[in-house]
C-alpha cells in the first residue's frame, strides 16, 4: 500500500467514525441514559446523568465480567465520542446490559463495583459474595470458594439470618466464628475439604468470611486444621 493509500484509507475510516459519531449523538439527544457497545458484543457503555455529580453525565463501562471503570463530562456527546474512538462502541443497543443481568459473574462483580463507589466497607462487600454465592462452573472461581458461600448461606438460614446488600450482618464475633466452624464441618464431611487443601481454604477464609482478614491467613490455616482433627476424631 502507498502512503497515498494509506492517508486515503485512515480519511475514509476517520469520515465513517465521525458519521458514526453524529448518528448516535443524534439518536440519542433528549434521552435520560442509554446503552452503547462494540459490534462483537464484549464491551458496553451506560451514559447517564451522574449519580456522583450533579450537572455531569457519567458512561460506566461494562463487559461480561461486570462494570469496570467510569468517565464523566458535561456533555454526554463527549462520552458517545470516546466510546466510539477509545472503544469502538458503534452501536446502541439499551438491551444489551439487560441481557447481561442475567450472569451471575455480571451481577456480583456489578454489585462489587457500586458498592466500591459507595463507600461500603469491607464486611459488607465480602457478605455480597454470600449472598451471591459463585456457581461450580464459573470459569476462574476456585470450587472451595463457591462451596464456602454456599454451605455459609445454608448456615444463615438455619439460624434465619437474612442478609441485606451493602449492609453488614448483625452478628457478634462468636457467632461468625461458629457458623464458620459449622461451615467448615460440612465441607470436610462431604469431602469438598481435605488436608491437602487446607492452605487454600486459609485464603478462601480470608476472601469470602468477614470474620476473617487477610493478616490472619495462618490463624485462618490453624483454626481449619483444628476443626478438621475433631471431625475426624468425633467419626471414629
Amino acid at each position: 500500500m502507498t502512503f497515498e493509500e494509506l492517508m486515503a484509507d485512515l480519511e475514509k475510516r476517520e469520515a465513517e467514525e465521525q458519521h458514526c459519531i453524529e448518528t448516535l449523538q443524534k439518536e440519542t439527544a433528549g434521552l435520560p441514559c442509554f446503552v452503547l457497545r462494540d459490534a462483537t458484543r464484549t464491551h458496553g457503555a451506560l451514559i447517564a446523568p451522574s449519580a456522583k455529580k450533579e450537572g455531569l453525565y457519567q458512561a460506566s463501562f461494562f463487559d461480561a465480567r461486570g462494570f469496570w471503570g467510569d468517565a464523566e463530562d458535561l456533555s454526554p456527546d463527549t462520552l458517545i465520542r470516546a466510546a466510539v474512538r477509545e472503544y469502538q462502541m458503534t452501536e446502541r443497543d439499551d438491551a444489551f446490559l439487560e441481557e447481561l443481568t442475567e450472569v451471575p459473574a455480571f451481577c456480583r462483580q456489578t454489585a462489587l463495583f457500586w458498592y466500591r463507589q459507595q463507600g461500603a466497607d469491607e464486611t459488607a462487600i465480602r457478605e455480597l459474595r454470600i449472598i451471591n454465592p459463585p456457581t461450580p462452573d464459573e470459569d476462574g472461581i476456585d470450587p472451595l470458594l463457591g462451596a464456602f458461600c454456599r454451605n455459609y448461606q445454608q448456615e444463615l438460614g438455619k439460624r434465619h439470618v437474612s442478609l441485606v446488600p451493602g449492609i453488614p450482618a448483625r452478628l457478634g464475633s462468636d457467632e461468625r466464628t461458629a457458623i464458620t466452624e459449622a461451615v467448615t464441618k460440612n465441607l470436610i464431611a462431604s469431602h469438598q475439604l481435605t488436608q491437602e487443601k487446607l492452605s487454600r481454604y486459609a485464603g478462601v477464609l480470608c476472601f469470602a468470611d468477614p470474620a476473617i482478614r487477610e493478616a490472619k491467613r495462618e490463624e485462618a490455616e490453624q483454626f481449619a486444621e483444628r476443626i478438621m482433627g475433631r471431625t475426624i476424631q468425633q467419626a471414629r
